[in-house]
């Protein structure tokens, strides 16, 4: 008899990513969905649906034991972060299986603040945070942080960077929390200053089941699905990401994790960025859940996470401990009403016609022949269907040999391989300006065009490094409106 998983938040973008990873693991599998919207749910991939109170509502839980009853769920895997503490809660009397932290946990994880302190009291790095109880402590707090020329001001508790910026000045971080107590009903007590952390930007996936590490994977967001219109530029969701193999990123993950509890056990989401001297520090934890860039865990390597979870949700023995299932280069891309694509470096320009001009006759595709003839019979011989296929070894070995390294996009960039100079491995590290800003798409897609064109001279390009430009200060800015007159001043 098929296994049937029972999804929260049906119809969201992480769920229909959820169902669409299960369903490509084991086409048998059933997939029930609830939600408390009925819009959200008719938008719902899962095979059967519900509809349900709100996990705050008294009949939630006895509504959530009849959805188990009438589906059959063997397992329940809750998307989001209320819809885990409500899950949790009832865990015992839910009818089926789940995977999740207690709820001591969960409750450490939610308060960012507290986080912090507790994996800094144990030895794991994370950024300087402090509280701010008043706004009146901000100029306090920013002395203590050794009043940087940057630092970052963000809510305790929330999903998706809400209330997150960076501010340069403890006046700039009290107009922000003003504006949110004033027209939001935030209160100040609600958020925290903390380290301003400039480097990359990383997110690693791990499963773990009584205390043991079984599972884990890590990547590189490049770039964030709507960051450009927040004031931060940045997001916790990721529109471009890639696989990345890092294994200072997975320790530093891997201890924060164990440094919640001895026993804990379920799947854990961990965000890191670098700070100025290039160490990963933990931003935050989501306890209990997959985040939305799922797919790419899944996909990218040699084991789904989303399948390894349900088997282990149902006690099977998975065969793995202590995995770290690295893959380079895989990329994540994503955008509004489409589903997420994902595709090997090697094949990002297969089959692209080329119009720019750059050292190629008139009809030539960038990989060689006309109408990406080559790249078709480069599929057909490994036996791949035209619109997907993983690089074979050889192709994979070459892709590898870009070392990692982004930059922000932020203004004017240098290809930057310092790093590579001063180790003797790498002779004759050049660096170059560019007199243009590039976002982080168009960064990667650089990196990829360099590695690319070496390999064409029989090159190999072995660390690539990309650090924004300084921006010059800037004067300070001429009054906008009149100055206001004393009273008796002439016009």
């Amino acid at each position: 008899m098929p296994t049937t998983v029972l999804v929260t938040a049906a119809g969201s973008g992480v769920a229909n990513n959820l169902v669409r990873s299960l369903t490509a693991w084991d086409p048998d599998l059933v997939t029930a969905g609830c939600h408390d919207d009925p819009f959200r749910l008719r938008a719902s991939t899962a095979r059967h649906n519900w509809l349900v109170p709100p996990a705050a509502h008294p009949r939630w839980p006895r509504a959530m034991r009849a959805v188990v009853a009438e589906s059959g769920a063997g397992v329940a895997l809750p998307m989001t972060d209320a819809d885990v503490t409500a899950v949790a809660a009832i865990r015992r009397r839910l009818g089926c299986r789940t995977l999740l932290p207690s709820g001591d946990v969960l409750a450490l994880c939610a308060d960012k603040l507290r986080l912090t302190r507790h994996l800094a009291a144990r030895g794991v790095p994370v950024p300087r945070t402090y509280a701010v109880d008043t706004p009146r402590r901000l100029v306090d707090v920013a002395r203590r942080l050794g009043a940087p020329r940057m630092l970052w001001c963000r809510m305790r508790q929330g999903a998706g960077s809400m209330g997150a910026t960076p501010v340069r000045t403890a006046a700039q971080a009290r107009h922000w929390i003003d504006y949110w107590v004033r027209l939001r009903g935030v209160p100040a007590s609600a958020f925290t200053l903390a380290e301003y952390l400039p480097g990359r930007d990383f997110a690693c996936q791990s499963l773990w089941r009584d205390g043991r590490l079984v599972l884990v994977k890590t990547v590189e967001r490049l770039s964030y699905f709507g960051g450009v219109s927040r004031p931060s530029g940045v997001s916790s969701v990721a529109a471009l990401a890639r696989t990345v193999t890092a294994p200072a990123v997975a320790d530093v993950a891997v201890r924060a994790v164990r440094a919640l509890g001895a026993g804990v056990s379920g799947a854990f989401s961990v965000d890191l960025k670098e700070n100025r001297d290039g160490v990963p520090c933990v931003t935050e934890i989501n306890a209990g859940r997959f985040i939305t860039m799922l797919n790419l865990f899944d996909v990218a390597g040699k084991h789904s996470m989303s399948a390894v979870y349900v088997r282990l949700a149902l006690g099977e023995d998975v065969g793995l401990h202590d995995e770290y299932d690295a893959a380079e280069d895989h990329y994540l891309i994503r955008d509004v009403d489409t589903p997420p694509a994902i595709f090997h470096g090697a094949e990002v320009f297969e089959g692209l016609r080329d119009a720019r001009g750059v050292n190629r006759g008139p009809g030539r595709t960038t990989t060689g022949g006309h109408d990406g003839r080559a790249a078709q019979e480069g599929r057909e011989e490994h036996g791949a269907p035209g619109g997907h296929r993983p690089a074979d070894e050889e192709e994979r070995k070459g892709a590898r040999a870009g070392a990692a390294g982004r930059g922000q996009g932020l203004g004017r960039q240098a290809v930057d391989e310092d790093q590579a100079q001063e180790s003797p491995r790498v002779a004759g590290a050049r660096r170059w300006a560019l007199p243009v800003e590039l976002d982080g798409h168009a960064l990667e897609a650089l990196r990829l065009e360099l590695r690319r064109v070496a390999a064409d001279y029989g090159a190999t390009i072995t660390a690539f490094r990309v650090t924004p430009r300084a921006r010059p200060r800037r004067a300070p800015a001429r009054r906008t409106f009149p100055a206001r007159r004393r009273a008796g001043s002439p016009p």
